[in-house]
């Protein structure tokens, strides 16, 4: 018998244990779903502040593509093209002319005219000096004429039969026989009086 009592006692405690240990599962079970509750709502606030930003960010795309930005910056960038351009077209033209010149051109312009452009190459915005010599080379062997050394007048030399005027003049003014034939020594004429 004192094992039915056993067993009766063993019995009441789980009846006055069941219902602490329901009210502890319904109390974590409530904390979870709290718990989750407060998740849930965080992620609608994310998700509704992620709608929010994408609209903000659309709305000012929007006015950027609309606005007269796009249009301001493809105009700069039209301008830098063509300002490019020109710092290239001059860096050829002053090697060109360089090289020319050193080539003995006697008319630059009209060799910086006639030489081939298309052949020059240019690398960071500088002519590469071996495509310039070679253009002016081809313009010296096309239009030699305008690269050829200037002829000089024959010069009349006194002695040769030519008296000029400066040994005329200093004839006369030589008033003594010595000075004379100084003077006639000087240019080469013969020096009997």
């Amino acid at each position: 018998m004192a094992d039915a009592n056993l067993d009766n006692d063993s019995a009441d405690a789980q009846k006055q244990n069941a219902p602490v240990e329901a009210n502890v599962d319904v109390k974590v079970l409530q904390k979870e779903l709290a718990d989750t509750k407060e998740l849930l709502e965080k992620a609608r606030r994310g998700e509704t502040h992620n709608r929010n930003q994408r609209k903000d960010l659309e709305t000012k795309l929007a006015e950027l593509e609309g606005s007269d930005y796009k249009s301001k910056y493809d105009a700069t960038l039209q301008e830098l093209t063509e300002l490019k351009s020109g710092l290239v077209k001059t860096a050829v033209d002053q090697a060109l002319t360089a090289a020319a010149t050193a080539a003995g051109a006697k008319d630059i312009k009209a060799v910086l005219k006639l030489v081939e452009r298309d052949s020059i190459e240019v690398k960071d915005g500088a002519a590469d000096a071996k495509t310039i010599d070679a253009a002016i080379a081809k313009a010296k062997e096309e239009f030699s004429v305008l690269f050829e050394a200037p002829k000089t007048p024959d010069i009349k030399r006194p002695g040769v039969g030519n008296v000029t005027d400066t040994f005329k003049n200093e004839l006369t003014a030589a008033k003594t026989k010595d000075e004379k034939l100084a003077v006639m020594k000087k240019y080469g004429i013969g020096t009997t009086i």
